[in-house]
């Protein structure tokens, strides 16, 4: 195996370091840090599921069956059993807003199959449901840590399911504000239903899994949800970048096959509470939704949309959505599949997470950082800088090396944006952009890792600081860093 190859194949801890779990269930890891040799990066070991990466291909099971199973954790030693990581198909719901009676009802129906190992099924889910699994009525949901970060745990079924199976799990709840750090359920007001989805990604549990079952973000699958509003007041807006059909108070809304947990944005508003306005340039129609928090006219966010467009399309590449919907309201800021939940001063910013976020796509919620550091880097204040990191600065951790990780670190729109300026500082602005076009054109609608984006830097650029930043204010190691594999 050439350098190259076996450098590739380094896809899922950020340390590079081998990933495996302990006998009481949490996930274990080898940190890469001072005890490092040379930051060196070495093919996992224990990590994953026994898949073959490259060819997509799960161990004892068909050639087809493996979907993103690839992509995701190995499955975790638990005191009452293995628990293994599951591929949703297909994931359905109906959720029914009952204004009168001011509650708010889901079912939902999600289809997935298991890999090669026989085990309990794990997903998430925030809510506390009942429901079955292939008609059998659910014993236990538990919840368990498997060593993300505080707050990261995950949901596993007290059913085990036999290898390379596929199964159906239905799931009934009353919509409720998750304990701890979450986002509001659904708001009755007497001219319609106020909700945002608000998901969130600098902390734990913040995406799809707050209202609906979901996987972690490596996990594509299409998402499909019927909306009823019963006793709604006319004119109830719903505002999404899925596609959305229905109408006086019945709606149904599809978002694409290769959607993940933090894909979908949703918002609901009472019609007297939102002014909207849209336009079309070189075939993707913008759309602005402005709350009543803003005076101006959704014709000046439009404005500041395309003239952003226009330049990220030359700097960075192909959009690929046919759309962009923009919710403008106080305080938002979160990036979407061609959507945004905005203050009018993050605009520019949540519109390029259309190519770095939810362009190119991190594997896992640890690869995040690197979506706000590039976007951070060409719209910030100051864009595009070019400045020389000292190496003799504390290190910084990143990309944390734990495949549960579930957060992006806040300091990765500082440190993260400061590392790119450091690579630019050798390299040059305009190579250092032409490379993450490249990577951009070649990775567009997959899930990525930090690995990736630096090996194809380092190969692209062919400076020393692209290893030497990487080592030090990504994956946080001290020492100096090793020579990369070959090109």
């Amino acid at each position: 195996m050439s350098g190259r190859c076996a450098w590739l194949l380094v896809v899922f801890g950020c340390s590079g370091a081998a990933v495996g779990t302990s006998e009481e269930g949490s996930s274990t890891s080898e940190s890469g840090g001072e005890s490092s040799s040379s930051g060196e990066s070495e093919a996992p070991t224990s990590e994953g599921s026994g898949d073959d990466a490259t060819t997509g291909e799960v161990d004892g099971c068909p050639v087809d069956w493996a979907g993103d199973l690839a992509l995701g954790p190995a499955p975790v030693q638990l005191d009452e059993g293995l628990a293994v990581p599951i591929d949703i198909i297909e994931l359905s719901a109906r959720l029914t807003l009952d204004v009168e009676g001011k509650a708010a009802e889901v079912e939902a129906l999600v289809k997935f199959r298991v890999g090669d190992a026989a085990g309990r099924p794990i997903f998430d889910l925030r809510q506390e449901p009942v429901g079955e699994l292939d008609g059998e009525a659910i014993d236990a949901l538990w919840t368990r840590d498997f060593g993300g970060s505080t707050g990261a745990e995950m949901r596993v079924l007290d059913r085990e399911v036999a290898a390379c199976s596929e199964h159906v799990l239905t799931l009934r709840y009353t919509l409720v504000r998750p304990p701890g750090f979450a986002a509001d359920p659904p708001k009755f007001e007497v001219n319609g239903v106020a909700w945002d989805f608000a998901f969130n990604d600098v902390a734990p549990r913040m995406f799809l899994e707050q209202w609906l079952p979901a996987n972690l973000v490596h996990d594509r699958h299409g998402i499909s949800l019927a909306l009823e509003i019963a006793g709604g007041a006319a004119g109830q807006r719903v505002i999404s970048n899925g596609e959305v059909v229905g109408g006086e108070g019945l709606w149904q809304i599809d978002w694409p096959e290769d959607s993940t947990a933090q894909s979908p944005m949703l918002v609901l508003a009472p019609g007297d509470k939102v002014v909207s306005d849209s336009v079309t340039l070189d075939g993707v129609t913008f759309e602005v939704h402005r709350s009543l928090a803003y005076s101006e006219e959704p014709a000046a966010f439009l404005e500041v949309l395309t003239e952003a467009y226009a330049g990220f399309a030359v700097s960075t590449g192909a959009y690929r959505y046919p759309r962009f919907v923009a919710y403008v309201n106080k305080n938002a800021g979160m990036e979407y599949d061609g959507g945004t939940t905005s203050d009018i001063g993050a605009l520019r910013h949540e519109l390029f997470h259309s190519w770095y976020g939810r362009g190119v796509r991190p594997r896992r919620g640890a690869d995040g950082w690197l979506d706000e550091a590039w976007t951070e880097y060409n719209t910030g204040t100051p864009a595009l800088p070019a400045a020389v990191m000292d190496l003799a600065d504390p290190p910084v951790k990143l990309c944390d090396d734990d495949p549960w990780s579930r957060t992006t670190s806040l300091t990765a729109y500082g440190v993260g944006k400061a590392v790119f300026a450091g690579i630019a500082a050798e390299a040059g602005v305009e190579p250092l952009r032409a490379s993450m076009r490249e990577f951009y054109a070649a990775h567009a609608g997959e899930p990525v890792t930090t690995q990736m984006v630096e090996q194809h830097l380092h190969c692209t650029l062919q400076v020393p600081a692209v290893r030497a930043l990487f080592h030090r204010f990504v994956y946080g190691r001290q020492g100096e860093a090793a020579a990369a594999p070959g090109c």
